[in-house]
């Protein structure tokens, strides 16, 4: 089975993407190998690929699906180690509501959803912004739900 790197190249460097989602001139090209599958799909459907609201409709999907899957290239434990810092608390932390988006694995499709993140500290701390950073960087992957609170828990055993 070939590694992800070989399977799925990257447009632009990684850990980045676009800056805009939309087209940023009427030639422009972002992934063409990409855009070519979309463009395919597009037509499977039975849609015009060249009709008006279509047109760049390749392009941005490419854009679009590359912001979805960053969280591939980036490391969680990265954001997390400046943030650590010492503290002798006993108690659980609960950080409550925090909203993400990912991509369902199974249909390739957006859903939204909340996570509450409790932990115990055993001597170390995270700062609060920053366990809302990791989950959306997490979620920044084709996932199951579920899935999301393994890599999370994967996460706090790489840190301690």
């Amino acid at each position: 089975m070939s590694s992800i790197d070989e399977i799925r190249p990257r447009a632009i460097a990684p850990g980045h993407y676009a800056d805009s989602l939309e087209a940023e001139s009427g030639e422009e090209v972002y992934d063409a190998d990409f855009e070519a599958l979309v463009l395919q799909m597009l037509v499977r459907l039975g849609e015009n690929p060249d009709r008006e609201g279509l047109h760049r409709t390749p392009l941005r999907v490419a854009k679009a699906l590359d912001f979805l899957t960053s969280g591939y290239d980036m490391d969680a434990a990265e954001v997390v180690r400046n943030a650590l810092f010492s503290e002798d608390c006993r108690e659980m932390v609960v950080i409550k509501d925090i909203e993400f988006y990912s991509l369902c694995e199974h249909h390739m499709l957006p859903f939204f959803r909340g996570a509450h993140v409790a932990y115990l500290p055993a001597g170390k701390m995270i700062e609060l912004s920053k366990v809302a950073r990791v989950v959306d960087l997490l979620a920044l992957a084709a996932f199951l739900s579920v899935a999301l609170v393994l890599a999370i828990l994967r996460l706090k055993k790489r840190l301690d």
